[in-house]
């Protein structure tokens, strides 16, 4: 008995141990990993079972643990993946990435999160699936440890701070979002209070080194809007010390040098991360983003979810916000004992708390929360990230209080079981809703290859690119090989995006995303060519829906085994079909009796009919009804038999019609019904002109033959000039630095098929020369014959100002070594 008093003693008492506190630490780790559950030597932490959904990698059986993952693979992991192969194996400092986007900044602008610890780890490890994986295991321990420390400055008992820890790193926001810079931005953010907190408490100097490196990864983690929080969060606690402070009349000479010395190092990380913040303004500045203003999801009803109510249940990503029943009851509790026993460190979990009521659950008036800096190109929800900060701290903060209290009475062996029971229970259930977002697949699975792609990488050249369909997931997922997409996931310009709406309209799914179907792309349209479209992608065959008949009810028709249904239906113009596609219900049974015959006819005469094998029927699914060859339909009324091949088969099927069609009826069991079938006339689309190169999977590849080299010649910059390859070639080539030689002798345009962003600049044979812009996207330099042009990515912007911050941040470093503090002020 006297042993467990002892350690209960030491694990609570506010005096530093290092023996202790290495165990506490330890213990911290330890529940983390447990959470993640997952083994970076055989398993990784990445969404591949997205890939499996899709022909591209040929279909799994697996299923997938949460569809909103796709950011991961068509945005952050291909540029992870390039960054590293720069650095690597070419190495150089990959400033400009020619993947994303047909080209877009490289690792120095935030928003491609590059700038990172979680990167870091990713790119110094050797064997990359184990390095993807540890950088997102780091993350959540970096942000576990950032937390604890907090929490045992703020209130001394170690105990509370294990379980205020894994609150923080694994709340719901944290899990939810994983993968994205959102929670790599949100584990720095404790970092900064703790070493806001220690400076002021201890005034060491390292403290400050800490402020300003936590500041600086805050501020270039990858997602602006979280930083903006992690900002507030600071200055309402600078501003809760501060005020404390002075009521107190604590107040001295020493704590006004601390809070001077704060603002140095933080001005001396702002200048630190100053540079790449400024091309994500610009950035920010030439991109639409009124979509993204204002308001909420939430209401006040999702505050149950903060308590467990469908916490066993997947929530959409941008909801998920719990962060363990015990925590938000503890939190609850820890409000009721702010007002009997006001702590100021407590005081902020609260103030984060209102805060976030007041914007992201709506409960503040709309035209007071809009005039928050940035709240008008941010939904309010988000705020939610903090959730996890303040329940940390106030459940914290509750766990100090009561066990102090066991500590001085004889129940503290009691208590340290309760408390155990607590972890217990917290790390289970914040084990099992993390295991309900993030998958775990093996590492084999870890973006597996094809021939199809194998293909593409091998016959890309420089500076062309790729237009591939949903066979590859969204576009941009293809960059993880190292494959360009014209349609790449990212920011887009209004000229961009107008090209992009030329080649393959109707395939934007969101403002930054693109989903291309095979049947909308324009192989012919000339803005391909100038883009350097090399190859389109896509399924095999690609399919046109040319006439559907669909709608918001079904019905099933009466059973086929009574007899065959017909019906009539009214085509509006000249159609030409491969196949023709039913939907089809076997009331849950696997239908193997006899075959379904389709028939169509135009008056008497019979114009096609098909034939669907028994074993190629499931229920409610379509069934295709393939014709020998095409048939061409010219409008009119078309009367159609859906029979089975012999009649009374014990199994039922039946069609699924839609009853609310006006005018369309159909006959079955001698009855008469309104409705037609569900049913989609198709016709296999072909790329004229087009080389074709077939693969498995599904997927064929498809050559643009205009499209020969890696750059061209236009003879004028307007309408549509005809782009001639032929008389340009590549000379030299690197991301960010290459050379084209015209050979021609006319006068015109040489113009690189790229995305131009400023920081570009041009030389002919070796002399500074102007550039426009074709098509408002694609930088083009005048030549009045035989000519060399470099084209060189030099943003002389950026580092004239990197030569002004990196000198700011010495005069920082230099004024916080000539204020710090003797062992006397301490």
């Amino acid at each position: 008995m006297m042993i467990i008093k002892k350690i209960v003693s030491n694990l609570l008492n506010k005096q530093h141990s290092s023996l202790y506190g290495r165990l506490a630490v330890a213990c911290v780790l330890v529940l983390s990993i447990l959470i993640i559950g997952v083994n970076p030597f055989k398993q990784v932490l990445a969404p591949m079972d997205l890939m499996h959904t899709v022909q591209g990698w040929g279909k799994g059986d697996g299923a997938v643990v949460n569809p909103e993952r796709s950011d991961i693979l068509d945005f952050y992991l291909p540029r992870w993946r390039y960054f590293r192969w720069e650095i690597r194996k070419e190495h150089r400092i990959p400033i400009w990435n020619p993947i994303a986007e047909d080209g877009s900044y490289g690792i120095q602008e935030p928003s491609q999160f590059g700038i990172n610890l979680p990167f870091l780890v990713y790119a110094l490890w050797p064997d990359e699936p184990s390095g993807y994986t540890l950088a997102i295991i780091g993350n959540f321990l970096f942000g576990a440890l950032g937390a604890y420390l907090l929490l045992v400055f703020m209130f001394g008992s170690r105990c509370a701070a294990i379980f205020g820890a894994i609150t923080f790193a694994f709340s719901g926001f944290n899990i939810a979002w994983a993968y994205w810079p959102h929670a790599v931005t949100n584990a720095c953010i404790p970092w900064v209070l703790a070493s806001i907190l220690r400076y002021w408490q201890e005034g060491k100097l390292r403290w400050s080194f800490i402020f300003m490196a936590s500041v600086f990864l805050l501020g270039v983690g990858g997602f602006p809007f979280v930083s903006l929080l992690g900002c507030f969060s600071a200055t309402a606690f600078v501003l809760v010390l501060l005020v404390s402070a002075i009521r107190n009349g604590e107040m001295s000479r020493v704590y006004w040098r601390r809070l001077a010395c704060l603002a140095i190092a933080g001005i001396g990380a702002i200048a630190l991360a100053a540079p790449g913040l400024n091309l994500l303004l610009g950035t920010l500045n030439h991109t639409d983003l009124t979509y993204r203003a204002g308001g909420t999801m939430l209401s006040s009803e999702d505050l149950l979810h903060l308590i467990g109510v469908d916490s066993g249940s997947r929530i959409t990503v941008e909801k998920t916000f719990f962060c363990g029943t015990l925590a938000a009851i503890f939190s609850i509790f820890s409000f009721l004992l702010i007002y009997w026993r006001p702590n100021k460190n407590a005081m902020l979990g609260g103030l984060i708390v209102l805060f976030v009521l007041a914007t992201a659950y709506g409960m503040a008036p709309d035209d007071i929360v809009q005039h928050i800096p940035f709240f008008d190109m941010n939904p309010w929800s988000r705020v939610g990230a903090l959730i996890g900060l303040a329940f940390a701290i106030l459940s914290a903060y509750f766990l100090s209080f009561v066990m102090g209290r066991l500590r001085e009475g004889k129940w503290y062996v009691y208590g340290l079981l309760a408390y155990s029971f607590a972890l217990i229970f917290q790390t289970g259930q914040l084990a099992y809703q993390f295991g309900i977002y993030n998958s775990k697949p093996l590492r084999s699975d870890f973006l597996p290859s094809s021939s199809s792609i194998s293909y593409l990488a091998k016959n890309l050249k420089p500076l062309q690119s790729v237009v591939a369909d949903g066979s590859f997931l969204f576009s941009g997922t293809l960059g993880n090989y190292r494959i360009p997409e014209l349609l790449g996931h990212g920011f887009r310009t209004k000229s961009q995006q107008q090209v992009i709406e030329r080649i393959a309209p109707l395939s934007q799914a969101s403002e930054t995303a693109s989903l291309v179907d095979c049947a909308n792309i324009v192989p012919g349209e000339m803005d391909a060519i100038y883009a350097g479209v090399r190859f389109y992608a896509v399924k095999s065959p690609c399919v046109l829906s040319v006439f559907q008949i669909s709608g918001p009810e079904h019905k099933p028709s009466p059973d086929l085994n009574n007899g065959p249904l017909r019906g009539r239906i009214v085509v509006d113009k000249d159609l030409i079909v491969n196949y023709i596609r039913i939907l089809l219900a076997t009331y849950n049974q696997v239908y193997s009796g006899y075959d379904v015959k389709f028939e169509l006819y135009k008056g008497a005469d019979k114009v096609a009919h098909s034939m669907l094998a028994a074993s190629d029927v499931s229920d409610n699914q379509y069934g295709q009804f393939d014709f020998p060859a095409q048939i061409e339909l010219t409008p009119g009324s078309y009367d159609y038999t859906i029979s089975l091949e012999k009649a009374k088969n014990s199994s039922p099927l039946s069609v699924w019609m839609v009853p609310s069609l006006k005018g369309m009826s159909y006959m079955a069991d001698g009855e008469r019904y309104s409705g037609a079938p569900d049913m989609s006339f198709n016709r296999i689309r072909k790329f004229k002109n087009h080389p074709k190169i077939f693969f498995h999977n599904g997927v064929q590849i498809i050559e643009n033959p205009e499209v020969k080299g890696s750059g061209y010649y236009v003879a004028s910059m307007d309408g549509l000039p005809e782009a001639v390859y032929s008389d340009v070639s590549l000379l030299k080539y690197s991301p960010d630095d290459f050379d084209l030689l015209y050979s021609g002798g006319n006068k015109g345009w040489v113009v690189a098929p790229m995305r131009y962003l400023k920081g570009w600049r041009a030389e002919i044979n070796g002399r500074p020369a102007s550039m426009s812009l074709f098509r408002g996207l694609f930088p083009a330099v005048y030549v009045s014959g035989a000519t060399k042009v470099r084209f060189y990515y030099h943003p002389i912007g950026f580092y004239v100002m990197g030569e002004i911050c990196l000198g700011i941040l010495f005069m920082c470093f230099a004024l916080l070594f000539l204020f710090r503090e003797k062992n006397k002020y301490r």
